[in-house]
Formats: structure tokens, sequence, C-alpha cells
């Protein structure tokens, strides 16, 4: 609450089906940096949201059970940056 938190998983590999991050945030948040070839997915409830740079080369999937990533993201004006 009122602040914020980096997250780097560069040097992480992906579980079995794929890794979930929670984050629940209000007034506040962060970032999240991923391996260039890591495909991310995610829901958001609240007022908030994921973000990812113009020219960031995140790839962002429609598919949950396709991701490396999934971002269970509850927020209060707040939100997460997704980062290569």
């Amino acid at each position: 609450m009122f602040a914020g938190a980096d997250l780097d998983l560069t040097g992480a590999k992906p579980g079995p089906g794929g890794t979930d991050v929670d984050v629940h945030c209000a007034f506040g948040g962060g970032n999240i940096r991923i391996p260039a070839d890591w495909r991310a997915a995610w829901d958001s409830r609240g007022i908030g949201g994921v973000g990812i740079g113009r020219k960031e080369p995140v790839m962002k999937t429609d598919d949950p059970d396709a991701a490396d990533l999934r971002i269970h993201l509850r927020a209060l004006f707040g939100g997460v940056g997704l980062r290569a």
C-alpha cells in the first residue's frame, strides 16, 4: 500500500505449466522483468492494470494455459509494468 516493488525473473525458468504471480496493491504497483522469450497472460480486477512499454519485446498471449507467466492483479489505483 502506497509503495512499489520490482521483481526480476530474468534468470528464472518457468515451472511446468507456467508460473503464477499474484499482485495485490493499493496506490502502488511495480515492475516485473521477464526473459524476452516468455509469453505472459494476465487478469486484473479493480482500478489499475498491467502495461507493456512500446519498445518492450514482451509477448502477450490471451491463452493462460500457454503462458510462461500468469499475473493475477487486484488493484486500487495501482498496476504492474512488464519489462524484458
